[in-house]
């Protein structure tokens, strides 16, 4: 009986396999995990980005009102200062001296204002003061203007005594021109009145744009990188971009709606808000200088809620790209990379253990099948079984072993098979076997082997040997399924002897088949008829007749031969 080969041992292409079908689907899971980690981060982060602009953007409202607050609290004083101390009805000489020494002072210890001017009912500077650097000077009489013909000043002086004028933000000119470098500046006026309450002309005051602007980036300074500042018709006052400041003074159309179309319809039309179109994330808000510098003022509520609609207006404006949104991702990465490496190689290394666990499973289970449908085969064969492990001890045997040896199963599971079983002249031999498991190409797949029976007398076996391996390939046992040959081997001696004593015997030998085709001669018959076996063997005895055997005698000769008896002559 050949070997019966054991089911397949690991291979990498199954192991592989094993590890593709767990590893994927733990894969997606993690995808999915990661993905609603990742939109989880986003809509977090999103809604951060959403709160942190509009949060900027109110500051920096806040700020220029404030700003816009105190220069026009600073006004009001330097008006009401001039008018408690009588100086609109004061010699001239003695006006200008004591109003340009109180600019000076004022000028210095502020160091926030351009200009600080007092203009007569007339619009000529009476008293013009000029800061830059730290340094105050008092223009000379004769550098004075009249500006008269100026829209600030009449605007200033139209207001009601203790109302304030506020001038469109623009550039400083001087003299017909736009000074250069650029000097943004919004001009505060206020009517100064005598005693009896008649206007005797206006203070006004140059503040610095600049100032307000830095102050206004500032206050939104995580977000100034974005952030600009707008007029009612949609040019910048401020921009991240400094070449679109300016339009409208500079006779150019750049403005926010030019890029923006969509965005500026509802920026225009809302106070404040926030959306998203496909420019980016828009959050804006609306300034109203006047408003401001009228909220400074006591008893001025009641008029602003009035005509708060009336007001000139600003707008602050954030703006995000889609780009920049989306560029969530690197920070997601950045911030959970690592953890989500770890989890990889967590998920890679765990993953190539499970395959390598599963796949032996199989393979043991497979192993496990194979050997309990093997013993099935061998506990119903006519023939021994026995299986030994690797230190030589029985795990198994068939009835039929326990038939023809007389065993009974607890005699022979669990004990060495050498010790009880092999006879003292083949145990060395077997010995050798067994230590051959460790080098299964060299372990001898057909033996015979005298097997001890109960009652003492050995019978003779033919072993074909099957060796047993584990889910590692590893060789764990063998497997003998024998056949008793000790009648066989009895009979194939008496036959020895049988065919040994016709060779040696002193009378011819002729064998034939029924047919009396003759298929045997001993060594005496070609001695005495002279024919070699070669010459005679297949052919009919005929050939042999003499001449002096009866017709009688033929015929009984053929008759013992057809009838497959013995027949002397």
């Amino acid at each position: 009986m050949p070997i019966i080969q054991p089911p397949a041992q690991p291979t990498q292409l199954g192991q592989l396999r094993t590890f593709i079908s767990l590893f994927l689907p733990i894969c997606l899971v993690l995808l999915i995990i990661g993905g609603m980690h990742y939109y989880t981060f986003y809509t977090t982060e999103h809604s951060s980005i959403e709160s942190e602009e509009s949060l900027n953007v109110d500051l920096a409202q806040r700020m220029i009102q404030e700003d816009i607050a105190d220069v026009v609290k600073d006004l009001r004083f330097l008006a009401e200062h001039i008018e408690t101390q009588g100086l609109p009805e004061a010699l001239p000489w003695t006006r200008e001296q004591r109003i340009a020494e109180e600019f000076r002072v004022f000028a210095k210890n502020k160091g926030l204002y351009d200009q600080i001017r007092y203009l007569d009912a007339n619009g000529m500077e009476i008293v013009r003061v000029n800061y830059n650097d730290g340094n105050v000077e008092v223009v000379p009489y004769v550098e004075l203007q009249n500006k008269a013909s100026r829209y600030y000043f009449r605007e200033a002086l139209a207001q009601e005594p203790g109302g304030i004028y506020i001038s469109r933000f623009d550039l400083n000119v001087e003299n017909g021109k736009i000074e250069e470098p650029f000097k943004p500046v919004i001009r505060f006026g206020t009517p100064v009145v005598d005693h009896s309450g008649n206007k005797k002309g206006i203070v006004l005051i140059n503040y610095l744009g600049a100032r307000l602007i830095d102050n206004f980036s500032r206050a939104a300074a995580s977000i100034a990188s974005h952030l600009e500042l707008l007029n009612s018709d949609g040019y910048w006052l401020s921009s991240p971009k400094h070449e679109n400041e300016w339009g409208f003074m500079l006779d150019s159309n750049i403005r926010f709606q030019n890029e923006n179309p969509l965005a500026w319809q509802q920026i225009a039309r809302a106070e404040s808000g926030q959306f998203e179109t496909p420019e980016g994330l828009f959050t804006f808000t609306t300034v109203y200088p006047l408003q401001a510098a009228l909220s400074a003022l006591p008893g001025m509520t009641d008029y602003i809620s009035v005509h708060e609609q009336q007001f000139p207006r600003w707008k602050i404006v954030s703006h995000i790209p889609h780009s920049q949104i989306a560029s969530t991702f690197p920070l997601f990465l950045k911030n959970n990379g690592s953890l989500y490496l770890s989890m990889f190689l967590l998920v890679l290394v765990g993953t190539g253990f499970l395959a390598r666990t599963t796949y032996l499973h199989r393979i043991a289970e497979a192993q496990r099948d194979y050997e309990q449908r093997f013993r099935h085969t061998l506990e119903n064969i006519d023939l021994a079984a026995v299986a030994l492990n690797r230190q030589g001890r029985v795990t198994f045997c068939n009835n039929h072993f326990l038939d023809i040896t007389g065993w009974e199963r607890d005699d022979v599971i669990g004990k060495n098979w050498i010790k009880k079983f092999v006879v003292d002249e083949d145990q060395e031999q077997v010995s050798g076997i067994i230590r051959k498991m460790d080098t299964p190409q060299s372990f001898p797949s057909h033996l015979e082997l005298q097997v001890k029976t109960r009652d003492g007398e050995p019978r003779l076996i033919t072993w074909n040997n099957t060796l047993s391996y584990d889910s590692k390939g590893e060789v764990i046992g063998v497997t003998g399924i024998g056949e008793d040959i000790t009648e066989m081997r009895r009979t194939e001696s008496e036959l020895l002897k049988l065919y040994q004593a016709v060779e040696q015997s002193p009378s011819s030998v002729v064998i034939t088949n029924p047919q009396g085709d003759i298929e045997y001669v001993n060594p005496k018959f070609t001695e005495v008829s002279g024919y070699s076996a070669e010459e005679v063997i297949g052919r009919n005895p005929r050939l042999l007749k003499s001449g002096e055997t009866s017709r009688e005698e033929y015929s009984n000769l053929w008759d013992t031969i057809r009838n497959g008896g013995e027949w002397r002559g």
